[in-house]
């Protein structure tokens, strides 16, 4: 622990979701006692999606964030508001104006 999985619809096409993958991953490394030895980060494409009224249409790029028990809450919001902006700007607000992002801590 900790897990960082990047789920992403297909249709990212210009978003460089290698080196998101890099850049989460390093990340929070010191940050609340999370060390690098121990981050495990995967990226995971989608090509079955449904995104709000956009349906199929859609963007998305969910994170999911694994912990182990004992941080604290603000710990937690303070690492996944981290996660949040790195991944905010991989998407570029022009190309994916209404592309929907989420950091889920579990």
């Amino acid at each position: 622990m900790p897990h960082i999985i990047i789920e992403y619809s297909c249709n990212l096409t210009e978003v460089n979701i290698a080196n998101l993958v890099h850049d989460c991953h390093h990340a929070l490394d010191g940050i609340h006692n999370v060390t690098i030895d121990r981050v495990k980060t995967r990226a995971v494409k989608l090509d079955d999606f449904l995104v709000g009224a956009h349906g199929a249409n859609g963007q998305m790029i969910h994170i999911t964030f694994r912990l182990l028990p004992g941080l604290s809450i603000e710990a937690k919001q303070e690492l996944a508001k981290i996660l949040y902006d790195k991944a905010r700007a991989y998407i570029p607000a022009d190309i994916y104006p209404q592309a929907a992002l989420t950091v889920e801590v579990v």
